[in-house]
């Protein structure tokens, strides 16, 4: 039976050659050599929580389930604990070096997930968790949009906070804080979650009903809850490739041009540390836990930038008690187009026909008519500002061009052009403009 040394202990290895991934043809032997070569970076965001695992033994499209107890032929010398549960005492195992690593993957532990709280004080969480989860519809840049967000939300209330991959379709932001009682860490997380759903209806839902997820972000506020458990920073995930939940920078989320940027294997994660270091380190550090508020900022963060391409921020927001002024951007029908070369002229009887468009001069002004249908046109400036109330003494328009006096564009076929040429009184037919009594 193969054999493998890891930190002073001999394991023996079975079945290397079974596949664990049959879309990738990834094997068994594959996966313990990359927790092999990840274990020192995984194993200190392990230290002293108890490991729920996930168990695929003959691959990941077979048999699949949760393992809470020590699985059947782990080693006496793997530590446990007990911890409370709802049927009393429950032991599970803590992961304290990388043989012990290595023995529950050669069992089929693929995935490992931690609590919030450590063994020696399971009443208090010294972190607290956002998993965000795209609906049908959303995606993982939609998921960095609400991670943006909750940035600023987080940092406006003195929190600080480490964003990674889950490995799976989102992203979960992580923020290390002083102890503190789980019941009001969750508290928190579902109130900063509903916060953010107010401000942002059409972007970030925080209830698990799935009918509202279309389109949306779920921010999983549930996983500070004591009995919940979140993936572990570089745990493989059971999915159709062999992904690796990955923590990433902030600026490495942001310039981020697609999913496929921040979808990381277990062929990528140890170059990864090699060239990088563990960039979830400092949630290690005791000196960047701060005191959690009693409730989020009731302050509106800055509007973050789109998912798919930055925007520029906003004007600043009113001082309190100023009157507020909305505005909303119309998009025009139709792009007003450029000055372009004639290359032929309309035909005798008119412009008439779908291959012109009109772009008019009313009354000394520039100004675009549009067709809705059957209906009558209507007149706007090349800015879009709604001409109607400016000509109102005009005649009543008649099919395919409004009446009224007009500087017409040279034209080509298809398409109005953008330099004045001639004029119309009716429809179509050039002649002399009268005295213009009036400005549009």
């Amino acid at each position: 039976m193969p054999q493998m040394t890891v930190d002073g202990r001999t394991l023996a290895l079975s079945h290397l050659d079974k596949v664990y991934y049959p879309r990738t043809g990834t094997l068994k032997v594959e996966v313990l050599r990359y927790y092999a070569a990840v274990h020192t970076a995984l194993l200190p965001h392990l230290r002293d929580r108890p490991v729920s695992f996930l168990r695929c033994p003959d691959g990941v499209e077979a048999e699949v389930f949760v393992a809470k107890n020590p699985p059947p032929g782990t080693p006496d010398w793997v530590r446990s604990v007990e911890v409370p549960s709802n049927t009393g005492e429950l032991r599970q195992v803590v992961l304290e070096d990388g043989a012990a690593l290595l023995a529950l993957a050669n069992l089929g532990c693929l995935e490992l997930h931690v609590p919030q709280w450590h063994a020696a004080a399971p009443a208090l969480a010294d972190r607290l968790v956002l998993d965000l989860d795209p609906g049908e519809g959303a995606d993982l840049l939609t998921c960095r949009a609400v991670a943006l967000l909750l940035r600023e939300r987080l940092a406006a209330d003195g929190l600080a906070s480490w964003v990674k991959t889950s490995g799976s379709k989102g992203l979960h932001l992580l923020v290390p804080i002083e102890p503190t009682p789980s019941a009001r860490v969750s508290g928190y997380a579902k109130a900063l979650a509903a916060a953010l759903e107010a401000e942002h209806p059409e972007l970030v839902v925080h209830t698990m009903a799935k009918a509202r997820r279309r389109g949306r972000v779920l921010v999983d506020w549930s996983q500070n809850n004591a009995k919940k458990t979140t993936a572990a920073p570089y745990t493989l995930r059971a999915r159709p490739r062999p992904t690796v939940s990955t923590p990433v920078s902030w600026a490495e989320l942001e310039r981020a041009g697609g999913e496929e940027e921040l979808a990381f294997t277990l062929a990528e994660v140890p170059d990864r540390l090699a060239a990088h270091g563990d960039l979830f380190a400092p949630l290690l550090d005791p000196g960047q836990a701060r005191p959690l508020p009693a409730a989020p900022s009731a302050a509106a963060p800055p509007v973050p930038p789109s998912a798919a391409s930055p925007e520029p921020p906003g004007p600043p927001a009113p001082s309190p008690g100023r009157p507020r002024r909305a505005r909303q951007v119309l998009h025009p029908p139709v792009e007003v187009m450029r000055p372009a070369a004639v290359t032929a002229v309309p035909p005798a009887d008119g412009l008439g026909g779908a291959g012109v468009q009109y772009e008019l001069k009313l009354d000394g002004f520039r100004c675009v008519a549009f067709a809705r249908g059957d209906g009558p046109p209507f007149l706007q400036s090349r800015t879009g500002r709604d001409l109607a109330p400016s000509s109102r003494r005009s005649p009543p328009p008649s099919p395919g061009c409004p009446r009224g006096w007009y500087s017409t564009p040279s034209w080509s076929p298809g398409a109005a052009a953008g330099s004045p040429s001639a004029n119309c009184c009716a429809p179509g037919r050039p002649g002399p403009p009268p005295r213009r009594s009036r400005s549009a």
